[in-house]
């Protein structure tokens, strides 16, 4: 019976099935976002051989991340991403700074 069961379960999960593949658009008027923060801290950093050594002050940097989507056309979405703002720090020097920002289009088929 379980040997049945295993030739059920396996010619299922064997069998071709076709797929569609292509650009997930959103539908006309509609929109997709996503913000959020990153923060990386630490007192310590990998050297060229791998080895881990301690550095003597620590370090922070923290950003703003966004992701956006927005549906031109129910197969056309304007992409947008990016780091509008960010935060360093090391020691006594920090800096603001802004990361890279991108826009693009996608194309559903």
């Amino acid at each position: 019976m379980r040997a049945l069961a295993a030739a059920v379960v396996s010619s299922a999960i064997l069998l071709p099935v076709s797929a569609s593949a292509g650009g997930w658009t959103q539908p006309e008027g509609q929109f997709y976002t996503k913000i959020w923060s990153r923060t990386v801290t630490g007192d310590a950093v990998f050297t060229e051989s791998g080895d881990v050594e301690k550095i003597d002050d620590s370090f922070l940097d923290t950003s703003l991340n966004l992701y956006g989507e927005y549906g031109l056309t129910d197969t056309l979405t304007l992409v947008v991403f990016g780091t509008p703002g960010g935060h360093s720090k090391i020691g006594d020097n920090s800096e603001q700074y802004v990361g890279a920002m991108s826009a693009g289009l996608r194309k559903g088929w």
